[in-house]
């Protein structure tokens, strides 16, 4: 008797397995690929050693698009320099305030969603300014683009999906940042011979 337990124990998933195969395909399974391209350069690298110490304040993005895109830009850089721990204290201004060490503003040169036929593209720029003499100390351009492309299983044909928003994508492009520039001014400062 244990053993017709045991033969129908393994007849059962091979019973269940053509049942499970038919509700996923009826389902209409899809693979999506992403498809991602990132560039970034900083042409202005003075070094921010030791600024983790001050504080700092993050104005709105210039947008060439729309002031909101601009304005959302700075208060999610704000959100990802505090999480980081870039400086002692990091404020979102709308105007340039008095006593900060570090004025932090950038540029939205491009801001596209791409729907279902192009990819989402977002091209933006962030510049770290020391209040004291105005010297821009970090500079950085990014520009990404971001689509996602799916292969129908059950009919085994590409179809539409839409590609990523335009927040998700400048979302990655300024944690990043704000993680490089986090990396940078919590290094020990150095003095001048």
């Amino acid at each position: 008797m244990g053993r017709i337990l045991r033969d129908n124990h393994i007849w059962l998933p091979l019973f269940i397995l053509p049942i499970v195969l038919t509700f996923v395909l009826a389902g209409g399974c899809a693979i999506v690929m992403p498809t991602r391209h990132y560039e970034e350069a900083t042409p202005i690298d003075s070094g921010l050693a030791g600024a983790y110490s001050n504080t700092a304040a993050v104005m709105p993005f210039d947008a060439k698009v729309n002031d909101r895109w601009g304005v959302y830009a700075a208060q999610r850089l704000t959100e990802y320099l505090i999480e980081k721990k870039a400086f002692k204290q990091v404020d979102f201004a709308e105007k340039r305030p008095p006593g900060v060490n570090f004025i932090i503003t950038g540029m939205l040169d491009n801001l596209s969603y791409g729907g279902n036929e192009t990819p989402t593209a977002v091209f933006l720029t962030v510049k770290v300014i020391r209040t004291s003499d105005s010297q821009t100390l970090f500079y950085r351009t990014a520009k990404a683009s971001s689509k996602k492309s799916a292969f129908d299983i059950t009919w085994l044909q590409s179809v539409d999906v839409a590609s990523p928003y335009i927040e998700e994508v400048m979302n990655g492009m300024l944690e990043g940042i704000a993680k490089d520039i986090a990396s940078r001014t919590n290094l020990p400062a150095v003095e001048s011979p």
